[in-house]
């Protein structure tokens, strides 16, 4: 038998049950992270165990439970005239998106040795990679003393399992290439059930999109960049779900009203598990769908049944709140509620913000307001639920907490609305599809035309190749981010963190002024856990008269010009 090679063909048989792999080995190592910790139990054997073991189980029944394409029927069903032309721009797409995607993939896989930053990520550096590393030393995540750590831990569990697989941070770069995976691949099948254009125009689209944030001009997606070569942000992972989710969702062409219970469950459990921020966007595909799904069923009893596996499935993602409610009496701190102030939202009637909205967020405003007026016109691409998909997407990220600054509330945090940039991005070329597909095919129909169509793909692809080159150079010297959190010492030790990986070991050790995660040796001994008293104090950058301790009981046993450490002589 002659072997298929159409795109349908592989992505149906081989790509996507890769797809639905993916997310079931992501839903188990986060499971395995949640649910050991709460039993204080994660150690390596238990967590890989149980996360194979989970990941076979649930791939197992999707494969046999579902047969779920997130097709249309125009998107498979082509004219056989027009299958050898589209097969070569088809082909050509996909070719030079898979060359751009090098320069997507090759900097996270080798971080840090040639990232963009010249600093660890605040967030990363304070809470993300110590709330980890707290998890694989101690197997217990019910320590809620250090910052943030109320919070969900799906995206740490992921970096704890890498620790529990290398002992060092070598597997954090490739877990963060995984999520850059997922995100681009959800995208590429958001486009595809959303549009009929070809799918390699849709994935090449969808890299030159993450490439074009170095372009120097307005570009309402610049800063995707900032979080796809960033490596320690859970933003871009939750994102990537929060699309995944709208994959299995019955999002996308009136005609195709498919979905996927189970894989609307585990991609939710994953979003569930990374932040509180994807709820209104949950609440909404889950609502749509179990109106669609209600619509195929006689009777409601049947309808719960039927959504009982995915539903269960999604709640597994909450195991942080159960640890929250058990551990503090309460879903958040006090000082995590005070922080949803910082919002675009409670800054709308602020002069200073209003009178100066970025032009980034009136062009979201923009297709906002673009997309309701064309669906009260009845524009045949677009529909209600697409208005509401976009205006949820907008809802969500202009109430998140932190989106908007105190001191400086037109500072736009878009690491919060990345959904809104991919939705926006997608319901654009649905709106420009009537206009490009009549284009593609009468191009299709010519075969000159048809080679002219390759030319123009390829020259601006290899001249973005050669444009962004320099992002596959390798810097050793970069490395040193992750030793401290400055570069410029003139002292014995390269800074106080370098006279810590020497010198203390085993300890119990607080940082003020400067991230935690410098805190931990080589070997993580160290601990910066605030449920005991610490053994040393580090301050950085803060003035001695500042200093907060009493230095009758404290020893000062290093200064430099940017910090001190502090040894405890009398424990209280």
């Amino acid at each position: 038998m002659a072997i298929n090679f159409s795109e349908n063909y592989l992505i149906k048989k081989f790509f996507f049950p890769g797809y639905q792999l993916l997310l079931c080995i992501l839903f188990s190592i986060i499971f395995s992270g949640q649910f050991l910790g709460v039993l204080r139990i994660y150690k390596d054997v238990y967590a890989i165990i149980l996360s194979l073991g989970l990941s076979a189980f649930i791939f197992w029944i999707w494969r046999r439970k579902s047969n779920f394409i997130p097709f249309t029927k125009e998107n498979i069903s082509e004219k056989k005239k027009k299958i050898s032309n589209r097969a070569i721009i088809n082909s050509t797409a996909y070719l030079f998106a898979l060359l751009l995607a090098v320069l997507i993939f090759i900097p996270n896989i080798n971080w840090p040795n040639n990232t963009m930053e010249d600093r660890l990520d605040w967030d990363a550096g304070e809470y993300h990679f110590p709330k980890a590393i707290e998890l694989y030393k101690t197997g217990s995540v019910w320590d809620f003393s250090f910052s943030y750590g109320e919070y969900p831990f799906g995206f740490e569990s992921l970096l704890s399992f890498n620790l529990l697989l290398t002992d060092n941070l070598d597997l954090f770069s490739f877990t963060h290439s995984i999520i850059v995976l997922l995100f681009i691949i959800s995208i590429w099948l958001l486009g595809m059930k959303y549009t009929n254009v070809p799918g390699g125009i849709i994935f090449l689209l969808s890299t030159i999109l993450i490439l074009s944030g170095f372009l120097p001009v307005f570009n309402p997606w610049y800063f995707l960049r900032f979080v796809v070569f960033t490596v320690g942000k859970n933003d871009l992972f939750l994102a990537a779900a929060l699309l995944s989710a709208m994959v299995f969702s019955p999002l996308g062409k009136k005609s195709d009203n498919q979905y996927d219970l189970i894989g609307l469950g585990v991609t939710s459990a994953i979003a569930i598990s990374i932040k509180p921020n994807s709820a209104l966007i949950l609440l909404f595909i889950w609502l749509f769908t179990f109106i669609s799904h209600r619509k195929s069923q006689k009777r409601i009893l049947l309808t719960i049944r039927s959504s009982a596996f995915g539903i269960f499935l999604a709640f597994t993602g909450g195991i942080w709140i159960v640890r929250n409610l058990f551990g503090l009496g309460k879903l958040f701190d006090e000082n995590t509620y005070r922080i949803s102030s910082w919002s675009i939202a409670s800054n709308a009637t602020n002069p200073t913000f209003f009178l100066n909205i970025p032009n980034e967020l009136k062009f979201s405003i923009f297709v906002l307001i673009i997309v309701f007026v064309l669906v009260i016109f009845k524009y045949s691409n677009l529909q209600w639920r697409d208005f509401l998909l976009i205006f949820v997407s907008f809802l969500s990220f202009i109430i998140t907490p932190a989106t908007s600054s105190l001191s400086n509330p037109t500072l736009i945090a878009w690491r919060f609305g990345i959904v809104l940039l991919i939705v926006q991005f997608i319901l654009l070329i649905v709106i420009l599809e009537p206009m490009v597909l009549p284009f593609l095919n009468w191009i299709l129909n010519r075969k000159l035309l048809t080679f002219a169509s390759v030319l123009i793909i390829a020259i601006p692809s290899i001249l973005l190749i050669g444009w962004q080159f320099d992002l596959l150079r390798f810097v050793p010297e970069k490395s040193s981010i992750l030793e401290r959190p400055y570069s410029v010492n003139n002292a014995q030790f390269l800074s106080v963190f370098d006279f810590i990986d020497e010198n203390i070991h085993n300890s119990i050790i607080w940082v003020e002024g400067a991230q935690s995660f410098f805190a931990y040796d080589p070997d993580f001994s160290n601990s910066i856990s605030r449920e005991k008293p610490s053994d040393y104090i580090i301050f950085v950058d803060i003035k001695e008269q500042d200093i907060w301790i009493d230095k009758d009981k404290w020893q000062k046993i290093y200064e430099d010009e940017r910090g001190m450490i502090f040894q405890r002589l009398v424990y209280e």
